[in-house]
């Protein structure tokens, strides 16, 4: 899998990391102790979970793809290049809002996850 370097936005602090880019929206990258979904453009989390591996990171990567790429061609408009996608689609796409709130959950508590936990959301 080819790597590619990304500049995180998350902080004040522009941070270059190195990011493994599936599709043209979405990436995983290192972070600390795991691994999370960046937005590929923009540099900023895609959501705040942390993964155990790589593996499934790029896992969930998929599924988010699957529930929400129609939406994230959003992205390229410069008024919506911010919007958080799993929020504005909770209640438009197949178990949006289970999935929505277990990922609040997960971005709370904090821990690396394996890609299997959102399979039982989906």
């Amino acid at each position: 899998m080819d790597c590619v370097i990304i500049n995180d936005k998350t902080y004040n602090v522009t941070t270059r990391r190195y990011a493994y880019p599936v599709g043209e929206f979405l990436c995983a990258v290192a972070i600390n102790n795991g691994y999370k979904i960046y937005r590929l453009k923009q540099g900023k989390p895609f959501i705040g979970t942390l993964f155990a591996t790589l593996e499934d990171c790029l896992g969930a990567i998929k599924i988010m793809y699957e529930v929400y790429g129609e939406y994230f061609p959003i992205w390229e408009n410069d008024e919506w290049k911010d919007v958080n996608i799993p929020a504005l689609a909770r209640w438009s796409v197949k178990s949006g809002n289970d999935l929505y709130e277990f990922v609040k959950q997960t971005e709370a508590h904090g821990q690396p996850i394996r890609c299997s936990s959102l399979y039982q959301e989906i």
